[in-house]
């Protein structure tokens, strides 16, 4: 896998996808026809960049390359050297939806795979607000609840950017509404400290504890004044009734 001959194709195809040259690529691909030629040269990893042409293509958002890469044998799961984030990490990052979809497709795909530091893919596609590769993503069995080195979930990075479609989504797919984070807070007190008003409302009512936050904290405070307006809402609505 490393000789001279394999070394050769095998950059000559990352170029061809750093090019987005499919026509190339393909026309190199198919003068070989052993399998074993063909999954050496899509899985050779550039020294410099510590990518496959696998990987390129995904971050790129190159389909048709992704497309093809697999096709010739890609390990969808080959990560870069340097900080071990996978083509799917690198097309969930970029919200490539359609890269995202056919890696998703292939069975063998780590859903979970983390890059230094504990980012999933999940968890870097909800930092970057790309709701179809969340929805995506959890559709095909990615856990709400996997955070990263710090303890920060999906659900405490979409309250804290204030993105209900997104909160909605990580809730209805069994995210743990009162997961703590390593300095132990909650997605509640995140929302409550950036001043998300609408996904306050939004956990309160979908079950957060106020009680979860840290005492003492004018976050909490926040809290419990929206968590009396609701309740005295429901009071009035039961008065009228």
């Amino acid at each position: 896998m490393n000789d001279k001959a394999s070394t050769h194709r095998g950059k000559h195809l990352c170029n061809a996808a750093f090019k987005d040259d499919v026509v190339g690529a393909k026309a190199l691909l198919q003068t070989l026809e052993d399998e074993y030629e063909k999954a050496s040269t899509v899985n050779w990893v550039d020294e410099e960049t510590g990518t496959s042409a696998l990987w390129v293509a995904a971050w790129r958002g190159s389909l048709a390359m992704v497309e093809l890469c697999i096709h010739a044998g890609a390990d969808v799961n080959l990560s870069r050297t340097k900080d071990m984030a996978t083509p799917l990490f690198a097309a969930s990052q970029c919200g490539h939806i359609a890269c995202v979809e056919v890696i998703l497709r292939i069975q063998e795909t780590d859903t979970e795979q983390a890059m230094k530091g504990g980012y999933t893919p999940l968890l870097i596609a909800t930092a970057n607000k790309h709701l179809q590769v969340v929805q995506a993503l959890l559709k095909r069995g990615a856990s709400p609840d996997a955070s990263d080195e710090a303890g920060i979930c999906p659900l405490f990075v979409a309250a804290g950017l204030g993105r209900s479609d997104i909160v909605k989504e990580l809730i209805d797919h069994g995210a743990s509404i009162d997961q703590q984070n390593k300095e132990g807070w909650t997605p509640l007190a995140a929302a409550c400290h950036r001043q998300k008003m609408n996904v306050v409302r939004q956990l309160i009512l979908s079950g957060a504890s106020v009680d979860a936050i840290p005492s003492g904290s004018w976050e909490k405070r926040l809290a419990k004044r929206v968590r009396n307006e609701i309740e005295l809402h429901r009071s009035n609505d039961g008065v009228g009734q």
